[in-house]
This record gives C-alpha cells, sequence and structure tokens, in this order.
C-alpha cells in the first residue's frame, strides 16, 4: 500500500472515531490528510470502499503478525500468551479503529463490509479454537468451542473498558492473565464432565446470517405490504402510509439507516392497535435477525 493510501486511511480513521462514519464527509477526510477531495477519489471510489479497505487494512496485518509470532522459537502457550497481549498493544496504537467500531454499527453499512467482518469474526473464532488446542491439547475439543468464546468475550470486554473507557491497566501482560484464567476453566469442564454447549456450527452462524438477510427483508417487506391502513381515521391512514412508505424504502436500500428504522418503528408504535402493533413486532423481529436494527 502506497504512503499516500494509508495516509487517507489514517485520515479516515480519525474523522469517523471523532465525528462518526455518517457525519464525516470525503471533504473533511481530504482536509484532515491535507490533500484535495479528488485525490481520495483517486485511491478509493467511494466513502464505502474506503471504510472496506480500512478493515481489511487492519485485519490483514493483524493476522500477519501474529502469523509471524508462530515463526518464533517458543512453546505453543508462551506464543498464545505473547499474541494475546499483541492484540492489545496493537490496538492501543490504533485506537482510532477501535473507536471507529464502537461509535456506530459501521460493519452495517453495505452487504460487503458486512461479509468481510462476519468473514473477520468467524476466522478470529477458528484461530482462538485452534490456539487452545496447541495450548491443552485434544482433551480439550469436546468444549474447545466454548473456550474459544468465552476468551472472546474475555477480550471483547477488556478491550473495551481499557482502551475505550480509559481504565488504567497493564495491557503488556493480558495475554498471561488471560491464560490462567483458561486453567481454571479447562479444569472445571474435565472435573464436571461437561462437554459444552457450542459445537462447530456456532462459529458459522455470523455467515448463514448474512446469506440470509435478503429472506429476512423479504418477509419484513410482505408484513408491511399486509398492513391496511385504511382501518384508521383518514389523518392517522395518511401518517401510517407515509411511515409505512419510508421504512419500505429504506429497508430495500443497499446500506439502510438503522437509526431511521429505528425511528419510524417507534413511530409505528404509537398507534395504539393491537393489529397494528403485532405486524411491527413482526416486522422489527425480521429486521434484526437481518442484522439491521
Amino acid at each position: 500500500m502506497r504512503e499516500r493510501e494509508k495516509l487517507i486511511i489514517k485520515s479516515a480513521m480519525k474523522c469517523f472515531a471523532e465525528r462518526g462514519y455518517y457525519q464525516t464527509s470525503i471533504q473533511q477526510i481530504a482536509d484532515e490528510a491535507s490533500m484535495a477531495k479528488g485525490s481520495i477519489y483517486n485511491y478509493f471510489g467511494s466513502k464505502e470502499q474506503l471504510l472496506l479497505e480500512i478493515f481489511q487494512h487492519h485485519y490483514e496485518n493483524l493476522f500477519l503478525a501474529l502469523e509471524e509470532m508462530d515463526k518464533e522459537q517458543m512453546s505453543a502457550r508462551e506464543c498464545f500468551e505473547k499474541q494475546l497481549s499483541f492484540i492489545f498493544v496493537d490496538a492501543s496504537n490504533k485506537l482510532d479503529f477501535v473507536i471507529m467500531q464502537t461509535r456506530e454499527q459501521v460493519a452495517k453499512v453495505n452487504q460487503e463490509i458486512y461479509q468481510y467482518v462476519a468473514g473477520v469474526r468467524k476466522r478470529l473464532f477458528r484461530w482462538y479454537t485452534k490456539r487452545l488446542l496447541d495450548v491443552y491439547g485434544e482433551s480439550i475439543h469436546p468444549f474447545s468451542v466454548d473456550l474459544a468464546a468465552m476468551l472472546e468475550g474475555m477480550v471483547r470486554e477488556y478491550m473495551f473498558f481499557i482502551l475505550v473507557g480509559k481504565k488504567t491497566a497493564d495491557i503488556h501482560d493480558l495475554g498471561e492473565f488471560f491464560l490462567v484464567r483458561m486453567d481454571y476453566l479447562v479444569i472445571s469442564f474435565k472435573e464436571t464432565g461437561d462437554s459444552g454447549r457450542l459445537k462447530q456450527a456456532y462459529i458459522d452462524e455470523p455467515q448463514k446470517q448474512a446469506g440470509n438477510r435478503k429472506q429476512l427483508v423479504k418477509k419484513a417487506i410482505q408484513q408491511i405490504d399486509e398492513i391496511d391502513s385504511t382501518a384508521f381515521l383518514p389523518e392517522d391512514s395518511k401518517k401510517l402510509q407515509r411511515s409505512l412508505l419510508s421504512l419500505r424504502e429504506e429497508a430495500l436500500k443497499e446500506s439502510p439507516n438503522d437509526v431511521v428504522l429505528s425511528g419510524l418503528i417507534l413511530y409505528l408504535k404509537t398507534f395504539d392497535q393491537k393489529y397494528l402493533l403485532n405486524k411491527v413486532d413482526s416486522i422489527e423481529e425480521a429486521l434484526q435477525q437481518a442484522q439491521l436494527l
């Protein structure tokens, strides 16, 4: 990647972290990078493409660094401890990226970005599972996915509290800290004979959800179209028709705005009629399952 591309990515992350993705314009990114607006488009065709490149740049570099550590002469446990600590050190040096992800649901900007991030999560989860098996051996295989889920949860929450929440903690020995917690969990699983609750299908779930999005949106649209606005008073009927049309149009967009969708859902719930409320609940459920809310 060329230096100007890296500068644009760094500037965009800073703007997205400070203002939010939707509130940031290409012109603001250009100003931050001290270059012409047209130069941004020369490297990235759109703001969405730039966001995708940010995700790809961050995660591919992260995976590359983790793979390089695998080549070092150390035990599986020492390597995993070092890798876990590195994830935090690396994130602390790229705080704008971390804040950008937590500030808004940017992974849902469009389907391509969502699928990429879902793929990264799947890849990371498999990496956690494999590294745990490397450290503890095949005896943990029946509950290895459960351990990976617990470890991923700890990493995610500690990342939020320490880096985003700015809580004081030494991040350089977090790898050792996490694996000591894993030691106790492994002992507990073995002593109780518990084979865990999660299997390989859990890892594949995000990808399945992405694949089902069109069907779920179609289900929501069908529910919208079935609502009979003529059953309401004339004035309410017009408001309801406009709201349903807006909801339909927003849900069918390539990159629906979750704030707009949520606002329309809340407004529809103000119509105090059981028939409508049941329909709105079904619409809301379908949009949530489609990862649009």
